[in-house]
């Protein structure tokens, strides 16, 4: 299982997403991992599942990792946000908007959501409610493997 959590981090950094759920998939497949564990390579696996363009069965792995009472709060809201996700790459733009909005209400520094406020707003025309994608933000988007939709996104803003 170490190899395969290397496997996932150089992947996800390099924003292979392929090779992301490659590696999650074969981490989901190892015996006795803690429940904790879990949520986390399933949210990672949504996230690829999403960026590979498997939306069907992202959204059903995202329905079931949103299942229980005993997901803590930071969980629920980081599920929202792949939900907001979803709905961006499902071009579902007014809902991802107002989501992302909602969502950033009580998570302004989440760089995901405000890179959907961005590009949500751009396909409706509305750049002003778009806000701002700061540098920090796009820094942390570029570790997490989104350095091309930043790159995308800064070309929108310019």
């Amino acid at each position: 299982a170490d190899v395969w959590e290397l496997v996932c981090d150089v992947a996800r950094v390099r924003g292979d997403w392929p090779g992301v759920l490659a590696a999650t998939e074969h981490l989901l497949a190892s015996a006795g991992p803690p429940a904790w564990w879990v949520g986390s390579k399933r949210a990672l696996q949504v996230r690829a599942l999403i960026e590979v363009g498997d939306l069907d069965r992202a959204e059903a792995t995202l329905a079931n990792l949103c299942k229980g009472s005993a997901v803590p709060a930071w969980r629920k809201r980081e599920q929202e946000a792949l939900r907001c996700l979803l709905l961006l790459r499902r071009e579902k733009y007014e809902e991802a908007l107002a989501l992302s909005v909602a969502l950033l209400g009580d998570w302004p520094e989440h760089a995901v959501l405000l890179a959907i406020r961005v590009e949500a707003a751009h396909h409706l025309d509305r750049m002003s409610e778009g806000g701002e994608l700061y540098e920090w933000a796009c820094a942390r988007l570029r570790r997490m493997g989104y350095g091309a939709w930043v790159d995308r996104l800064s070309g929108l803003l310019h």
